[in-house]
C-alpha cells in the first residue's frame, strides 16, 4: 500500500509524490557515492562491501526494461548502465585491495565474457590473477584479450593492458610476492576531511578524462588546490590509465616570473620515472623532461600558476606537445590560455541567503565544513537550530568560500558562534590562522585577497577599486555609466571587466533573458572598498554610483505599466541589492531629492512584490528629510500613502496623503496623476480606519482629479478602492461594478498585474456571494494573467488566493497540491496577505483530515494574520471554524468569539456581522436563544446577498 498522500491530482494527471529514497535506483547512487567518500576516506577497510551494497539494489543488469520504449527513460537506463559498470570496476579494485582475489578472479572470469569491450575488467583480472601468483595466466588472460578485442572490435589493447602485461613480464617476481604493480599508490593530502565537493570529483573526472591539459580556475581560497589533490588521488585509487607511471604535485609559489619551471618538475619526478641517462646529455630541462616523460603515463599538478602564468602555460604546451602520455592539471585563478586547454570553474560553496529551512541548512556543505573545521579545534561542539542559522549567516557573509569558513570556524570554541558573526565586521585582522600554520598567502584572509590583487596591474587595481561600491551584480552598461561620471569616456568597459574576471577577483554570472552580469565576492569588495578609502576616492566614486542607480530606477518605473511592465520588473529586482545601497546612501548623506526620487520610482514595483523592493522605514526616512523640487516630493508622498494604505501603516498613510495636498499647492508643474493617487491611498486608509465618510469624501476627489489627469491607470484607482470600501459594507454588486471599470481602464493601458489585481477583487465578491465555483474561475485567470510576466515572486498573491478558494470549493486534493507547492517557496512566508490565506489552508487541511486540534489551534492564527492585512470577513471565517471545532467551555472558544466580536464592533462590515451572529447562535445557552441569533444572521446574509460560508459548516467544506 502507498498510502495516503501518494498519489496526487494535479493538472493533466496524476502526481506519484515519493521521496527520492523510495526509489532504489536513487538509493543505489546514494549508496554508491557513500561507497566513493568512505574509498577517500578510509583507504580500503570495509570499501568492498559498501560498494556491494550499492550493487545490491540492481535486480537485473538494466533500469527501466519495460519502458524503455520512452526516450528520456531510454537515455536514463543507458546512464544508470554505465554508472553499474563503472561501480563494478571500483567494486572489484577494492575487493583486490582486501585481498578478496579468489572472489574477484571468478567474478572477473564472468564480467570478461560479458562485457568483453570493457578493458578494466581485463586489467583487473590480470592483476588478480598475478596476485595469485598465476603470472602465466594472467599473461594468458592478456592474450585471450588481444585476440577477443581484435575479432570482435577490430581494436588493440589499449594502454592499461599493454602496461599491465609490460609489468608482469618485467615484474615477476614481485608480482608473484603479492606487491602490486608499480604506479604511485598515494599522493600527499592534508589529513582534515573532505567536504562539500564530493560530486565536483567526478564532474573533473569527466572533464580530465577528454583532455589533457585542465585548468582548475576560481578566486583565492575556493579550494583549487584540494579539488586537485582529491582528484588525483581518485584517479589513482581507479588505477586510471591516466598515471599508470606516477603522478607528482608541483607547487609553484616559490617561483617567479622567468624562471625555468620544467626543473621544478624535475626535481619532482621519481626515480621510477626518471630513468638515467637524461640528465648531463647538454639537453635544456624541458627537453630534459619530455625525454624523461616519452612513453610514460604521469600526471603532472602544477599548483598555484597565477603568478607565472606565462611560463606555466609555456611548459604545458611543451609537454602536451612533446609528449604523448603527460596529462597536467593545473590550478590557478586564471586560465593559462594554451591550445586544447579546458577550464573548469570552481565556484564557492553555495550559500542561499532567503533559506530559513534549519534541516535544509545543516545539510549545506559550506555549514558542514564549517562545523567539521570548528568540532576539530572543539571536540564535542553542537548548534541547535540558531546556531546554525547563525553559522549559514556566516558562510554567506563569506561568499562560502572554504578556506575563509575555516579561518572563521577555528574561532567558534574561543568566541562561540555569535562572537564568530561579529568579528566578520574586521575579518582582515581577526581571521588569522596563526603565526607559522600555512602558507603565507593562506594565513590570513587578507592575505588570500592580497595575493590576487598584487598580480594586477595599476589600471585594474584602480577599477576594482571602484567596483567596490556596487552591492550586488552588475552590468558593464552600469560600469561605464559609473565611469562616464568620473570623467572617463574612453575606457573599454567590457575588456577591462573580462580580465578581472579572468583573474578571478570579479564573478561573471548569467541571469535568464539578461545579457552577463558580474559581481565581487563580499570579501573581494572590502579589500577593494578599503583600498579606495586609502586613496581618497570613495565619496566621488559613492555620488556616481547613485547617479547612476537613480538614472536606472526613474527609467524603469516608466516601463512599468505597458508591454515592458515584466522587463522592466526583472531589472529592478536583479538590481535590487545596488538600488538599495544607492538609498541607503542617500539618506547617510540627507540627499533629500535622490531618496524622494527613489521613493517614487519604487513605488509601483514595492507594491508589486508586496513592500519588498523599498521596505517601510526607508520610505519614511526618505520623506523625513527635505526635498526641494515639489514634483518629486509630491510623487514620493502619493506613493507613500498608497503603500501605507495597503500594508496597514494607516495613519502614517492619511499623514503622507496630506502633506501630497498641502505640497502641491501653488506649483502648476505637478503631476494630477500623482496627487490623484494621494488621494486614493489616503481614501483608502480612511476606510480601512472605519471612517468611512471622510474616506468616500476624499475617494470623489481622487475620481475627480484622475478624469482631469486623462491617464487610464490613475482612472483605474479611485474605482478600486471604492470596490474595497463597498465590499467591505456588504454592497457585493456595487463593489464588483467598480472592480470591472477598473479592470477596463487596465486592459486599456496593458497592465497585466494590475488586470489581474482587478480579478482578484472580482474573485473577493464572488466569494462572499458564495459563489466560490465562479471566483476560483476568476481567479485561475488571474494566476494565468500575472504568469505570462514569468515572474513567479509577483504570481504569488493570485496562486495562495486560488489555493484557499479551492479548498473552500471543498477539492481537498487539488487545494492541497497548491498548497505544496506554495510552501516549497520561502517567498511565500514574506508576503503578508499570502501568508495568512496559506496559514488558514494549512488549517483547513487539518480540518478535513480529522485533525481537530490542530485545525483549532492554526484557525486561531490564522484570523490573526488575516485580520492584521485587512482581510476582516475571511480572518472572522477562521474563528467561526473554531467555535464549530471547540468545546463551548475551552478558552479556544471563548478566544475566538472575542476576537470576532471585536472585530465586527470596528468594522461594522454586514459579512463580518452576519457570521458573528452566527457565532453567537452557537454559544447560546437556550434553544431559543440559539434560534434568535441564528435566525438574524441568516437574515443578515439574505439582506446583503452574501452566501453561507464554507467554514460556517458542520462538516468544513468537505462536506460541500
Amino acid at each position: 500500500m502507498l498510502g495516503p498522500g501518494v498519489v496526487c491530482a494535479v493538472p493533466g494527471g496524476y502526481l506519484l509524490d515519493l521521496p527520492s529514497q523510495a526509489v532504489d535506483s536513487a538509493r543505489f547512487e546514494t549508496a554508491l557515492s557513500e561507497a566513493r567518500g568512505l574509498r577517500r576516506r578510509s583507504g580500503v577497510e570495509g570499501v568492498a562491501e559498501a560498494y556491494r551494497c550499492a550493487l545490491a539494489h540492481w535486480r537485473s543488469e538494466s533500469a527501466y526494461t519495460d519502458v524503455r520504449h520512452v526516450p528520456v527513460l531510454a537515455e536514463e537506463s543507458c546512464r544508470l548502465a554505465e554508472l553499474r559498470l563503472q561501480a563494478l570496476k571500483e567494486c572489484l579494485a577494492a575487493e583486490v585491495d582486501e585481498g578478496a582475489y579468489d572472489i574477484a578472479a571468478a567474478e572477473l572470469l564472468t564480467l570478461t565474457m560479458r562485457h568483453p569491450q570493457v578493458e578494466e575488467f581485463w586489467a583487473l583480472r590480470m592483476l588478480t590473477l598475478s596476485r595469485l601468483e598465476r603470472q602465466a595466466d594472467a599473461l594468458a588472460v592478456y592474450q585471450e584479450a588481444r585476440r577477443v578485442l581484435d575479432d570482435r572490435y577490430g581494436l588493440v589493447p589499449g594502454a592499461r593492458l599493454q602496461e599491465m602485461e609490460r609489468l608482469i613480464l618485467r615484474d615477476t617476481g614481485t608480482a608473484g610476492s603479492g606487491a602490486k604493480p608499480a604506479g604511485p599508490t598515494s599522493i600527499g593530502r592534508p589529513a582534515t576531511s573532505f567536504l562539500g565537493r564530493e560530486g565536483e570529483v567526478d564532474a573533473t573526472l569527466k572533464i580530465l578524462g577528454r583532455t589533457r591539459i585542465l585548468t582548475l580556475t576560481g578566486p583565492g581560497g575556493v579550494g583549487k588546490t584540494r579539488l586537485a589533490l582529491e582528484v588525483s588521488q581518485a584517479l589513482i585509487d581507479r588505477r586510471a590509465p591516466t598515471l599508470a607511471h606516477d603522478a607528482i604535485v608541483v607547487d609553484l609559489v616559490p617561483y617567479g616570473p622567468g624562471d625555468d619551471l620544467a626543473l621544478a618538475v624535475l626535481d619532482s619526478l621519481s626515480a621510477a620515472t626518471l630513468p638515467g641517462g637524461t640528465a648531463g646529455r647538454g639537453l635544456s630541462p624541458i627537453r630534459t623532461l619530455c625525454e624523461a616523460l616519452k612513453g610514460r603515463r604521469v600526471l603532472v599538478v602544477l599548483d598555484n600558476c597565477e603568478h607565472v602564468a606565462d611560463e606555466a602555460a609555456a611548459l604545458s604546451a611543451a609537454l602536451s606537445a612533446g609528449t604523448e602520455g603527460t596529462t597536467i592539471l593545473a590550478t590557478s585563478r586564471q586560465p593559462l590560455g594554451v591550445p586544447g586547454e579546458a577550464v573548469h570553474p570552481v565556484a564557492p560553496l553555495a550559500v542561499p541567503a532567503d533559506l530559513d529551512d534549519v534541516v535544509a541548512l545543516a545539510t549545506l556543505p559550506a555549514v558542514r565544513l564549517f562545523l567539521d573545521r570548528a568540532q576539530a579545534v572543539q571536540p564535542g561542539l553542537t548548534a541547535d537550530a540558531a546556531g546554525v542559522r547563525t553559522i549559514s549567516r556566516v558562510c554567506h557573509q563569506l561568499d562560502g568560500i572554504p578556506l575563509a569558513i575555516e579561518l572563521a570556524a577555528v574561532r567558534a570554541g574561543a568566541l562561540g558562534l555569535a562572537g564568530v558573526e561579529r568579528l566578520l565586521d574586521d575579518r582582515f585582522q581577526q581571521l588569522d590562522r596563526g603565526p607559522g600554520r600555512g602558507p603565507d598567502r593562506h594565513r590570513t584572509l587578507e592575505s588570500v585577497v592580497g595575493w590576487s590583487y598584487q598580480l594586477l596591474d595599476r589600471r585594474e587595481q584602480q577599477a576594482l577599486d571602484r567596483l567596490s561600491v556596487f552591492r550586488g551584480p552588475f552590468l558593464p552598461q552600469q560600469v561605464r555609466g559609473l565611469w562616464t561620471h568620473l570623467g572617463e569616456v574612453d575606457t573599454d568597459v567590457p575588456a577591462l571587466l573580462g580580465r578581472l574576471a579572468a583573474k578571478s577577483l570579479v564573478q561573471a554570472e548569467a541571469a535568464e533573458g539578461f545579457p552577463e552580469r558580474f559581481r565581487l565576492l563580499e570579501t573581494v569588495r572590502l579589500y577593494a572598498g578599503r583600498k579606495l578609502e586609502a586613496t581618497g576616492g570613495t565619496e566621488r566614486v559613492v555620488r556616481a554610483q547613485m547617479d547612476v542607480y537613480v538614472s536606472l530606477a526613474t527609467s524603469c518605473s516608466r516601463r512599468l505599466v505597458g508591454t515592458g511592465q515584466a522587463q522592466a520588473v526583472r531589472t529592478l529586482m536583479l538590481e535590487e541589492g545596488n538600488i538599495r545601497a544607492a538609498f541607503q546612501r542617500a539618506l547617510d548623506r540627507g540627499l533629500g531629492d535622490v531618496a524622494h526620487q527613489l521613493v517614487g520610482a519604487l513605488g509601483y514595483t514595492t507594491w508589486m512584490r508586496g513592500g519588498r523592493t523599498a521596505d517601510w522605514e526607508l520610505i519614511t526616512r526618505s520623506l523625513s528629510l527635505p526635498a526641494q523640487d515639489a514634483e518629486i516630493r509630491v510623487r514620493a508622498l502619493a506613493w507613500a500613502a498608497h503603500l501605507g494604505s495597503a500594508f496597514g501603516h494607516l495613519r502614517e498613510a492619511v499623514h503622507f496623503g496630506e502633506q501630497a495636498e498641502h505640497a502641491a499647492r501653488g506649483h502648476e508643474s505637478i503631476r494630477i496623476a500623482d496627487l490623484a493617487l494621494a488621494y486614493v491611498g489616503r481614501a483608502h486608509a480612511l476606510h480601512r480606519l472605519g471612517r468611512w465618510e471622510e474616506g468616500d469624501a476624499v475617494l470623489e476627489e481622487a475620481r475627480r482629479l484622475a478624469l482631469s489627469s486623462g491617464d487610464r491607470w490613475t482612472m483605474a484607482a479611485p474605482p478600486m478602492a471604492r470596490g474595497l470600501g463597498l465590499l467591505a459594507r456588504g454592497r457585493i454588486a456595487d463593489a464588483e461594478a467598480a472592480f470591472l471599470t477598473a479592470a477596463e481602464h487596465y486592459s486599456r493601458c496593458a497592465d497585466k498585474w494590475a488586470q489581474q489585481r482587478a480579478l482578484l477583487r472580482r474573485a473577493m465578491a464572488r466569494e462572499a456571494r458564495g459563489d466560490l465555483r465562479s471566483a476560483a474561475m476568476l481567479l485561475a485567470e488571474a494566476v494565468q494573467l500575472v504568469e505570462e510576466l514569468d515572474l513567479p515572486e509577483v504570481a504569488i498573491p493570485a496562486r495562495a488566493a486560488l489555493a484557499r478558494v479551492t479548498l473552500l470549493a471543498g477539492h481537498i486534493d487539488a487545494g492541497r497540491h497548491m498548497v505544496h507547492e506554495l510552501t516549497r517557496s520561502n517567498t511565500v512566508l514574506s508576503l503578508d496577505a499570502p501568508a495568512a490565506q496559506l496559514a488558514q489552508c494549512k488549517a483547513i487541511l487539518a480540518d478535513a483530515d480529522g485533525r481537530s486540534a490542530e485545525a483549532i489551534r492554526r484557525h486561531l492564527d490564522a484570523g490573526v494574520g488575516l485580520a492584521d492585512v485587512g482581510l476582516y470577513a475571511e480572518a472572522v471565517e477562521s474563528w467561526a471554524r473554531v467555535v464549530l471545532l471547540a468545546e463551548q467551555d475551552s478558552p479556544q472558544f471563548a478566544a475566538a468569539l472575542g476576537a470576532a466580536e471585536q472585530v465586527a464592533a470596528r468594522i461594522q462590515s454586514p459579512r463580518v456581522l452576519a457570521i458573528v451572529r452566527y457565532m453567537r447562535g452557537l454559544r447560546a445557552e437556550s434553544a431559543p436563544d440559539t434560534a434568535d441569533e441564528l435566525t438574524a444572521a441568516e437574515r443578515l446574509f439574505t439582506q446583503n446577498g452574501l452566501g453561507l460560508p464554507a467554514l460556517l459548516r458542520r462538516g468544513g467544506p468537505a462536506a460541500g
